[in-house]
């Protein structure tokens, strides 16, 4: 894997998942649509992993919550493409 910075938080979609690239272990991540439902969560415990959009529609703008291994929380929007 690529070496990143501790505070770098990165996400990318590649078809039918997310990609989720952190400095930090990821201990939980909830993914919410622009009407504030949940359409994913896990709780992955890794720095990298990737995330299932199978049931996403294309086109959704997703708000990314994550919990990192020292309490902080993370948030920023992608959209399904």
């Amino acid at each position: 894997d690529d070496l990143i910075d501790a505070n770098a938080f990165i996400v990318s979609n590649d078809f039918d998942l997310m990609k989720v690239k952190s400095g930090k272990t990821v201990d939980e991540i909830k993914v919410f649509d622009l009407l504030g439902r949940v359409i994913i969560h896990n709780e992955p415990k890794q720095k990298s992993f990737e995330l299932s959009t199978g049931s996403v529609k294309l086109g959704t703008v997703m708000i990314i919550e994550a919990r990192l291994e020292d309490g902080s929380f993370i948030n920023t929007k992608s959209i399904k493409y």
